[in-house]
């Protein structure tokens, strides 16, 4: 079982706000989705990731359509191409 602290999650952006911790929180997902695609394979470690990717990201402003395509695609280059867009956007939040 894969298991991620929300509650530190929670905790980063409370402290340190999204400019500082997004790219810590996209590195934590896209080890997760590795994890995930390493031991259920594809396409079973996308779709049980979809769920816990909006988890991460909760909060974010007029982040619908980003998250969206981020739990839509079955495509790992496509989703990791994501996470960057999301980490390069909200950086400067």
């Amino acid at each position: 079982m894969i298991d991620i602290n929300f509650g530190c999650l929670v905790a980063v952006k409370t402290r340190f706000g999204w400019d500082e911790s997004s790219k810590i929180i996209v590195e934590l997902a896209k080890r997760q989705l590795d994890l995930s695609l390493k031991y259920k394979g594809e396409p079973r470690g996308i779709y049980e990731m979809r769920r816990h990717l909006s988890c991460y990201f909760k909060g974010l402003p007029d982040f619908k359509e980003t998250r969206m395509r981020m739990v839509t695609t079955l495509d790992v280059a496509e989703l990791n191409e994501i996470l960057d867009e999301i980490a390069a956007r909200y950086a400067s939040c």
